[in-house]
């Protein structure tokens, strides 16, 4: 994935109303009928390739940054095929079926992932400005739990960029665990 923007032209690109992020599924508000759903679907950890490379792939196939309307229209086909196709071998699914409480959280957890590639964007562009130089790529962070490789000219940096719904303290467990 290549984007040739600065980090002014990527701040001025998000203000964009097109671009604006949607909010967060609230969990004590889902109601109950699809909690079991969502809870579920957020014990699966990866769903797969073509996932992990959603983004990416967008950015070469647009020439330009997908917004967050368009990265889950094109994600959601590829979290439910994986569903699908995994319900019965998966160990985190186990037979589950596909319901409305999964798509629910499936539409919240892509549109989480996309918020986090605009953040790691964000910084990535932020470093380079700083003189760094930043290496980015999807497997970085499924294979070495980092998001950003980050060099000056003494060190390399492994740069995680993390949030959680549980606040900073989800964020620094969640780290930790890596």
């Amino acid at each position: 994935m290549e984007l040739n923007y600065t980090l002014e032209e990527l701040e001025t690109l998000l203000a964009k109303p097109e671009y604006r992020a949607y909010n967060r599924l609230n969990y004590s508000n889902v109601p109950e009928a699809l909690y079991d759903g969502v809870k579920k679907m957020d014990n699966v950890v990866s769903f797969g390739q073509e996932v992990i490379d959603l983004f990416d792939n967008m950015v070469d196939r647009l020439g330009r940054l997908p917004s967050q309307k368009e990265y889950i229209a094109e994600g959601l086909p590829l979290y439910e095929a994986f569903w699908k196709e995994n319900q019965y071998t998966h160990k985190k699914i186990n037979g589950y079926p596909w319901t409305k409480g999964v798509k629910l959280g499936i539409m919240d957890r892509i549109a989480r992932t996309y918020t986090s590639k605009l953040v790691e964007l964000h910084l990535e562009l932020m470093l380079k400005e700083l003189g760094f130089t930043v290496k980015a790529h999807p497997l970085l962070d499924s294979v070495m739990g980092v998001d950003l490789v980050v060099e000056d000219d003494e060190k390399i940096y492994y740069v995680h960029v993390t949030t959680s719904k549980y606040g900073v303290a989800g964020a620094e467990k969640s780290v930790m665990r890596k």
